[in-house]
C-alpha cells in the first residue's frame, strides 16, 4: 500500500492584507501583497481503504461510504472536484490550530490538493495546487477570504504578489541576495501567540458589509505594499528602514478596520510595546490569532515573554512551498 504525503508552509502577510478579496478586485481595484511561507507545516497523508468505508483522521474522526457524507467541507469538496468516490484512509496534523492567523486553512487545502495530485499521479505546479485551494475555499464553500494565503504557502520562500480581477500573478525571479537578507531579518522576529482563536471568515464579512468604509483601507494598505514592491524591484537590497515604517504604518490602519481588534488584544498590544518592540502587527483577519514582533532586544523581549506567561517562538522562514512524497 502507497502512502501519498503532502506538506504545505502556513504564512505569514506583512503587507497589502484585504487587497486579495475578490469582492474588493471586482469593483474593479488591483491588489498587491507581500509575505512569506512559515517553516510550520500542514502535513496529509493519503492511501487507498480496503473496506468499502472511506476513513477521515484530522482533527476529529469521520468515517464515510459516499463523498457527499463528508463532514469536513474542505475534505468533501476538494474529493468532488476530483471525481475521488472510492474509500480512501487519510490523515492530517499540523503545526498550529486554525484560527491562528497564520492561512492554517488554506495550507491545509493545499497540502490536501497536493496529496490527491499524487495518489492520482497528477502533473501539478505550486501555482496550480494554489488556484485550485484557493477556488474551493472561496467559490465552493463561499468564504470571504483572500487568495494570498493559498499563494504564499504553495510558493514558498518570500513572494510579491499581485491581483486583478481574473488572475494572480507572482513577482518572478527575486533577487538571491533579497531573499537572503529578508530571511535574515526575519529570524529576528517573533510570533506570539494571542490564545484567541477566531473564524477569520466572521470578520473578513464584516469588512465587506461596510465595503465603502473597508475599500479606502484596503487602498492605503495596497499602496504601502506598492511601495515596498517598487524598493525591492528597484533596489539591490531590502531598504530595512522603509519597511519598519511601512509595517507601522500599516499596522495603524489595519487596526482601525471593523473587527480587527478586542479588548483582550489591545490589552496585549499595550504589554508587548511596554517591554520594547520597534513593530508588530496582528496577523491574519483579525479578532485572534498570533502578533508579529520585532523586539528592540531578543534575549531581554523574551524573557520577559517568560514572565507575561506568553506562548512565543522566534520565526523561520520556509524556502520551499507544497510538497509531495510517496512511500
Amino acid at each position: 500500500m502507497t502512502l501519498h504525503i503532502a506538506r504545505a508552509p502556513y504564512r505569514i502577510s506583512l503587507l497589502g492584507g484585504s487587497s486579495d478579496l475578490d469582492w474588493w478586485l471586482n469593483e474593479g481595484n488591483d491588489g498587491c501583497s507581500i509575505g512569506f511561507a512559515l517553516a510550520e507545516y500542514s502535513n496529509v497523508v493519503i492511501s487507498s481503504c480496503r473496506g468499502i468505508q472511506g476513513v477521515l483522521n484530522y482533527s476529529s474522526r469521520e468515517t464515510y461510504t459516499n463523498t457527499s457524507e463528508i463532514t469536513h467541507p474542505i475534505i468533501r469538496e476538494a474529493f468532488k472536484e476530483f471525481g475521488l468516490n472510492q474509500a480512501l484512509e487519510l490523515a492530517s496534523f499540523g503545526s498550529s490550530s486554525d484560527g491562528g492567523g497564520l492561512g492554517g486553512s488554506s495550507s491545509f487545502a493545499n497540502a490536501l490538493i497536493a496529496a490527491i495530485h499524487s495518489y492520482l499521479e497528477l502533473d501539478w505546479a505550486p501555482s496550480t495546487i494554489a488556484q485550485l485551494s484557493s477556488d474551493i475555499e472561496i467559490n465552493n464553500l463561499n468564504r470571504p477570504i483572500g487568495r494570498q494565503d493559498s499563494y504564499l504557502s504553495a510558493l514558498g520562500g518570500m513572494n510579491i504578489l499581485t491581483f486583478k480581477e481574473s488572475s494572480v500573478q507572482p513577482l518572478l525571479s527575486l533577487p538571491k541576495n533579497i531573499e537572503s537578507s529578508f530571511s535574515e531579518y526575519m529570524s529576528s522576529c517573533v510570533l506570539v501567540d494571542s490564545g484567541i482563536n477566531r473564524s477569520a471568515s466572521n470578520v473578513l464579512s464584516k469588512i465587506k458589509t461596510e465595503a465603502k468604509k473597508s475599500s479606502r483601507s484596503i487602498g492605503m494598505l495596497r499602496d504601502l505594499a506598492v511601495c515596498m514592491k517598487d524598493s525591492i524591484e528597484t533596489g539591490e537590497k531590502i531598504d530595512i528602514d522603509l519597511f519598519e515604517s511601512l509595517m507601522i504604518e500599516s499596522w495603524n490602519i489595519k487596526k482601525m478596520m471593523s473587527g480587527v481588534l478586542n479588548q483582550d488584544l489591545l490589552d496585549l498590544e499595550t504589554s508587548l510595546l511596554s517591554i520594547g518592540v520597534k513593530w508588530l502587527k496582528l496577523l491574519g483577519a483579525g479578532g485572534g490569532g498570533s502578533f508579529l514582533c520585532k523586539p528592540v532586544n531578543m534575549s531581554d523581549f523574551m524573557s520577559k515573554l517568560r514572565i507575561l506567561n506568553l506562548h512565543a517562538r522566534i520565526v523561520s522562514v520556509s524556502v520551499s512551498g507544497v510538497n509531495t512524497w510517496k512511500i
